[in-house]
């Protein structure tokens, strides 16, 4: 892959190996052990860090283990381990997929799509002949509770963070052979799940399929011969499921004088490039009543970054836009590669306000991943080989997380409800570090404290990080001159956030400027206390004891 181009995101799985019937093997236990020759020698010549999150120990000690084990083991067996060792690199442009839903390995998959929304696995699509699945809670699978379940194929997904597991598990649970490798179920010729739905439960009988299997648009199962649990709502399909196939799009809502655009790849569209489709949606800000506007990346797994310009400058210069309160951007699970650096971007330079989920990947992460074949089963495993930094170096944040949080509950989802348009529709205010600041000089340091900690009661704030927004205010109005606010600041961030160390580290270097050397001993000392390895902590708490002893 070019190096201009960052990896669309791309569901891959790797599971642990557990005892499980064997199938008719395919390749011999030689062959087996060229692959995991090669794919041991991907990671780690191709990937540009492959250790930063498993230890090369532990990475050299799975794959002993499995080469140890291959001459016991059955084909689906050893590509359960090694899709994990994969996995275990802990990043999601590194993968290995290509066999889940393939009959030549002898899987087969069950006619469902599954979901995790906010209150649980719910079965969000299904074929024509288990149309009564759709919209029921998967209660338990196999052995495992859902969520049990859940726990146990998370190990199966490549991915940065959680919130991308959680979309990727469900892809693997509808598949018997690897619920019986994972140790699931005992019996991948049993219909596993236990459902319920409408106040009842109960065990269906489901038929896996073989053979080719329909495929995923962004998530969903575009095809006519399944249903959607939403289709016996009477309300309108939301914006953000009506055209899931097309890259972009965009309509005003002139009730709302809102102007909707929804995003779904970084790539140019068919008969237009995506230059061309910002051109357009920035001339009709500019000559139509657009109070608001709403970009939503929610089901944008990326594409080429350097096609995020339009977007990024049209959202910091067009008018009114460009004002606080004026743009939003919904981003989520799926918000992934080089549509996690569109909203890196958006976050650093334009006033658009975040609403949804925590992004599928770090804000600094490993991509443009080289596929390399392995020789014998024909598998591609797929190495990061450049490492993506537009934030800050010291960001190691694994998730861009909304200003504004919204779950979408299954209910949400059944009613064809969009709780992230609703509060955007809603909005009028966004609780900053400015508008503490504004409030802490009108009414003192308890308005601005009680402000603070209804905000965080509430389930909108309960992702946004208004303890780094505070501190860097602090340190700005430090810059200025400005010491006492500074400090008041400061300390509304320690009161707030007792249980962070950073709050203390931060108030009691401002004591320090300020002289007051008792104080900020007893700060860092805190400070310590919680984070026992700070390198700075240290040094300065050592610095101002030698100094006081002097």
């Amino acid at each position: 892959m070019s190096v201009r181009f960052a990896a669309l995101f791309a569901l891959v799985l790797a599971l642990p190996a557990y005892s499980a019937a064997k199938s008719p093997s395919i390749l011999t236990p030689e062959q087996w052990r060229e692959d995991l020759k090669t794919l041991d020698e991907t990671i780690r010549n191709v990937h540009a860090n492959p250790f930063h999150t498993v230890s090369e120990a532990d990475h050299t000690a799975a794959v002993t283990k499995l080469e140890r084990e291959i001459p016991q083991s059955s084909d689906v067996e050893i590509l359960v381990e090694l899709t994990s060792i994969v996995a275990a690199v802990n990043d999601g442009h590194t993968s290995m997929g290509g066999w889940m839903y393939d009959e030549a390995w002898g899987t087969s998959w069950y006619p469902i799509a599954l979901y995790w929304f906010s209150d649980g696995l719910y079965v969000r699509q299904a074929a024509s002949e288990v149309a009564d699945l759709a919209g029921a809670r998967v209660v338990q699978i196999g052995n495992l509770t859902a969520e049990e379940a859940h726990e146990r194929v998370a190990r199966m997904v490549a991915a940065d963070n959680v919130h991308g597991k959680r979309f990727g598990t469900p892809f693997a649970l509808i598949v018997p052979e690897v619920l019986e490798a994972l140790g699931v179920i005992d019996d991948a010729t049993v219909a596993p799940f236990l459902l319920e739905k409408d106040g009842r439960q109960w065990q269906p009988e489901i038929t896996a399929r073989k053979g080719d299997h329909p495929g995923y648009v962004r998530g969903f199962i575009v095809d006519p011969d399944w249903v959607d649990a939403r289709d016996a709502s009477d309300n309108p399909t939301p914006l953000w499921l009506r055209n899931v196939t097309k890259t972009f799009w965009y309509e005003y809502l002139p009730t709302e004088k809102t102007l909707y655009v929804q995003q779904n790849q970084v790539r140019d569209g068919v008969g237009e490039t995506l230059e061309s489709f910002y051109t357009r949606v920035f001339e009709f800000v500019e000559s139509n009543d657009v109070q608001k506007m709403v970009l939503d990346v929610r089901l944008n797994g990326g594409g080429n970054n350097y096609l995020n310009n339009p977007a990024i400058l049209g959202m910091i210069r067009t008018n009114p836009i460009s004002e606080p309160g004026k743009s939003f951007t919904i981003i989520g699970r799926q918000t992934f590669s080089a549509c996690q650096n569109l909203v890196n971007e958006l976050s650093r330079y334009s006033e658009t306000i975040f609403v949804g989920e925590p992004t599928g990947e770090r804000v600094n992460f490993y991509g443009d991943n080289r596929a390399v074949e392995l020789p014998n089963c024909g598998l591609n495993v797929r190495a990061s080989y450049l490492w993506w930094q537009n934030m800050d170096p010291r960001d190691t944040r694994d998730a861009l997380s909304p200003d504004l949080s919204t779950d979408l509950s299954f209910a949400d989802y059944a009613a064809n409800h969009d709780p992230a348009m609703q509060v955007i529709r809603d909005f009028e205010e966004l609780l900053t570090a400015d508008t503490l600041l504004a409030t802490l000089e009108s009414g003192g340091p308890q308005a601005a404290l009680s402000q603070l900690r209804g905000a965080l009661q509430t389930a909108l704030y309960r992702t946004a990080n208004l303890e780094a927004q505070i501190n860097a205010l602090g340190y700005r109005l430090l810059g200025d001159g400005r010491a006492e606010m500074a400090l008041a600041m400061f300390q509304l961030n320690v009161d707030a956030f007792p249980e962070s160390w950073n709050v203390y580290d931060s108030l009691a270097e401002t004591y320090a400027g300020q002289g007051d050397t008792a104080r900020a001993v007893e700060l860092y000392r805190k400070s310590l206390e919680l984070n026992p390895t700070s390198p700075t902590g240290l040094a300065a708490l050592e610095r101002l004891v030698a100094t006081s002893s002097n």
